[in-house]
């Protein structure tokens, strides 16, 4: 269950990343993402003949960098999984980031577009309580029953996919975060252990 959550917790930060980087031209994250693919990915798919000689065209382009990006993010979280001192954090990090990613980047772009200060500060609200709630979870020795933390999951990225108006974002928020709950829920080696009293 730690690959599946850890890809599409990459697959859904790249996708972030990528969004927030197209909309905040010229970004030096995208040339480099764009050299890649075109270096690296279109030769590939001209062997395919998925393109022929041309470029690929708009979603396929940006799915490819999204895709790059998310497999370096994968790559960096499995190196990570070797250095048990780090596990717990990454651990945490990824919890809060699960749900938190979009919101931070949707509030970044929409101040330099224009939202207002009230909603700026309830919308930064509800997205800090439920970043806290990941790491809550993250360490709580009973979890909370599934359904209960599904109906949350559920109104957190509801809330984000009507306020954005988009749904592609908050339905990768939704499966990452579940399948991280799902990875704390059913492996042993990241339950808190008890305290042992030492005499």
């Amino acid at each position: 269950m730690r690959w599946p959550h850890e890809f599409l917790f990459s697959m859904n930060l790249a996708t972030v990343v990528v969004w927030a980087s197209e909309e905040r031209l010229p970004s030096v994250l995208l040339n480099v993402l764009g050299n890649a693919v075109e270096r690296y990915l279109i030769p590939v798919l001209r062997k395919l003949s998925f393109t022929g000689n041309s470029r690929p065209a708009g979603y396929l382009f940006y799915f490819a960098m999204c895709l790059l990006l998310g497999l370096s993010i994968f790559l960096v979280l499995r190196l990570l999984a070797y250095l048990s001192v780090l596990r717990s954090p990454v651990l945490v990090l990824v919890g809060a980031l699960n749900v938190a990613s979009f919101p931070i980047s949707y509030l970044y772009l929409h101040s330099l577009w224009g939202i207002s200060a009230t909603q700026t500060l309830w919308l930064s609200v509800e997205m800090v309580i439920f970043a806290v709630l990941a790491v809550v979870y993250r360490y709580q020795e009973q979890r909370i029953p599934p359904v209960p933390g599904i109906l949350l999951l559920a109104t957190h990225f509801g809330v984000w996919a009507w306020v954005s108006g988009g749904f592609l974002f908050p339905i990768l928020g939704f499966l990452s975060s579940l399948t991280w709950g799902l990875y704390m829920r059913l492996s042993p080696t990241v339950r808190p252990q008890p305290e042992v009293a030492t005499q």
